[in-house]
């Protein structure tokens, strides 16, 4: 899931999905400081847990519920009809949403013990 939302969030700057002025959307590019600390903390998370290392999990809980909370402040700040998120910003936010439940599970926590 983390290589998931780093292919979506990167792919999704690249593409200039983002060039959209009717719509909030999410506004990366690669000359952004930000879209390379996604990239990065997101695969070396990736690579954390198929490593089942607990300084990952802990990472990974981190990095999803602050980035779920930049998502949700952003359109919350809209509070608009007029102003609705675009299709990727709730694929990211079903893609953090879901990760975030996954890693909360309690076989996710035991396994993740080293």
């Amino acid at each position: 899931m983390a290589v998931a939302y780093v292919v979506v969030a990167v792919g999704s700057s690249l593409l200039n999905i983002s060039a959209n002025s009717d719509h909030l959307s999410v506004n990366l590019s690669f000359s952004q400081l930000t879209n390379w600390l996604i990239a990065i903390i997101g695969l070396l998370i990736a690579i954390g847990l198929c490593g089942r290392y607990a300084w990952a999990w802990w990472l990974g809980l981190a990095a999803s519920a602050f980035q779920l909370y930049r998502l949700v402040s952003r359109v919350w700040a809209q509070n608009s009809l007029n102003h609705l998120p675009g299709m990727h910003v709730f694929l990211l936010f079903g893609l953090l949403f879901i990760f975030l439940l996954l890693l909360i599970s309690p076989k996710a926590m035991s396994s993740c013990n080293r």
